[in-house]
């Protein structure tokens, strides 16, 4: 410690330091300012250490002691997550400063910048697993005095969800759980791996897997909670598992109708009628996917339509007063692409009704249409005959839509009729498919003799690949809900020269 000089005037000296000790100092006369500054130099004092001086700058901060009047009736309500409080103000205040600290360390933080000017607020800053919170609202009034209020508050835990449950329904299986209260999405994992890992925002409580293949599996459900993304523990998420059987469903198919784009070359003769006479056929064949054998062949064909010179047939088409299919003619003649009514002998023809099953079996429809000449059916029975051992190939037919659901291929196939040709045109006197083509020709000009060749067309039809479509189907005039598609049957042979498109419609059956 430094010691202070009391009095350097007079013959004798007291020095006396400032932890107040004296010490008398033998006479000494001053000569000069050296001989003192000589005499304190061997002055002998108690050894102390400086005290030392803080030269820092002063920050000041409120107090959070109570000195003013507080909130009244401070609550609070939250999730896992977040917190909201509410009081009631008191008279006279101008804001609210909003603190929180861990309960019990009183480690003050203040939550908003500026002062909170309604009586609720919400803490969305997040919380840490299992910790308990102390809120601290302090109410701020003009003059500079302010009031305290303390809330203790203990956040819920988190949970899991509960009531987990998968259901199969046909190829596809729903997860779904009771809703957490303050969750902000559910992480779904489990299933087909192709099919990965699912986040559904909350208040969703459900999510469906489209296509699962057969086996077994397990789900896991967990929940998360903003902000911070908690969790609840991994190891304690609730699984369900589920056995996928195969899934069957019901379904037809009906020939809707055609469009006549050409019609075909007529019989000079006009022996059939006027301009093109037709009926429709198809065959469903359904095969095992295992072995490829057939199961179950249906055949299906409707009346005879057209020129009514000649019955059975029913009256049709504007070729004449009595009927007859002419280009730009529709049958029925209003909308043909749509479904209307029960399946007749007529339109709407039923071509398949039955059950598929995934990975099981599928079914091949073989439509056709045919023009009418009643010299003979030979065709018709070899195309009966003959498509039930054909199969799928992967040449598209002719003219195939590419965008169809499900486009048309050629059959492994074929069926073949015969004409002979005349100065007046080809003479076909056979009831013969549309679509068809010149495969070989011999004699002299003008009266050759011309074989043709008919590759029926086919599609193919599985559970697997309908019911994805069928979840956004095709809504109808009559209200009915499906697939709608067409296929074009067309000649380029200016001797036939026929160009029809048969609509079809393609639908569950509840």
């Amino acid at each position: 410690m430094i010691p202070r000089i009391r009095s350097l005037a007079g013959r004798r000296r007291v020095i006396r330091t400032v932890a107040g000790s004296h010490r008398k100092i033998s006479p000494v006369r001053v000569a000069r300012a050296g001989i003192l500054i000589s005499a304190l130099a061997a002055l002998e004092l108690p050894s102390q250490r400086p005290v030392p001086i803080d030269v820092s700058p002063v920050t000041k901060t409120r107090s959070l002691a109570s000195t003013g009047a507080p909130p009244v009736a401070l609550a609070a309500t939250g999730t896992p997550s977040t917190a909201t409080l509410t009081w009631q103000s008191p008279a006279g205040a101008t804001g609210f400063d909003v603190y929180r600290a861990p309960a019990p360390s009183g480690n003050w933080v203040k939550l908003a910048n500026a002062p909170v000017t309604v009586t609720s607020f919400t803490d969305a800053s997040g919380f840490r697993h299992g910790e308990a919170y102390v809120y601290r609202v302090v109410s701020l009034f003009a003059d500079g005095l302010s009031g305290n209020a303390d809330l203790h508050f203990q956040p819920p835990v988190p949970q899991n969800p509960a009531w987990v449950k998968a259901i199969q329904q046909g190829s596809s299986v729903v997860v779904s759980w009771a809703p957490v209260p303050g969750a902000t999405r559910y992480k779904v994992s489990g299933g087909p791996p192709s099919q990965g890992y699912r986040q559904i925002a909350a208040p969703g409580s459900s999510v469906t897997y489209q296509n699962v293949p057969v086996g077994s599996y397990q789900w896991i459900v967990g929940t998360s909670f903003d902000p911070g993304a908690m969790e609840t523990p991994a190891i304690q998420w609730p699984a369900v598992n589920l056995s996928v059987i195969s899934a069957s469903t019901r379904y037809r198919v009906l020939i809707t109708g055609l469009s006549v784009l050409r019609k075909t070359s007529d019989d000079p003769l006009h022996y059939d009628g006027v301009d093109d006479e037709v009926f429709v056929a198809a065959q469903a064949i359904v095969l095992d996917r295992q072995t490829g054998a057939a199961v179950v062949s249906k055949v299906s064909k409707s009346m005879n339509y057209g020129d009514v010179n000649n019955p059975p047939r029913i009256q049709a088409g504007s070729g004449s007063s009595h009927g007859g299919l002419n280009t730009g003619d529709k049958l029925p003649s209003g909308d043909p692409t749509q479904p209307s009514g029960q399946p007749t002998i007529g339109f709407p023809l039923l071509a398949f009704d039955g059950t598929l099953t995934d990975g099981r079996d599928e079914v091949l429809i073989f439509p056709s249409i045919w023009e009418i000449d009643y010299g003979n059916g030979a065709a018709y029975v070899d195309w009966l005959t003959n498509v039930p051992q054909m199969r799928l190939t992967t040449e598209a037919a002719p003219n195939a839509d590419p965008a169809s659901p499900f486009p048309a291929y050629l059959a492994t196939g074929e069926v073949l009729f015969y004409a002979q040709e005349a100065p007046a045109g080809d003479m076909v006197r056979w009831d013969r498919p549309i679509g068809s083509r010149i495969k070989t020709s011999s004699g002299p000009a003008l009266f050759r003799y011309i074989t043709y060749q008919y590759r029926p067309r086919v599609f193919r039809l599985q559970r697997e690949e309908l019911e994805p479509r069928l979840a956004t189907p095709s809504i109808a005039a009559n209200g009915a809900k499906g697939i709608a598609l067409s296929i074009q049957f067309k000649e380029d042979h200016s001797w036939l020269w026929g160009d029809y498109l048969l609509h079809l419609w393609i639908e569950r059956v509840p």
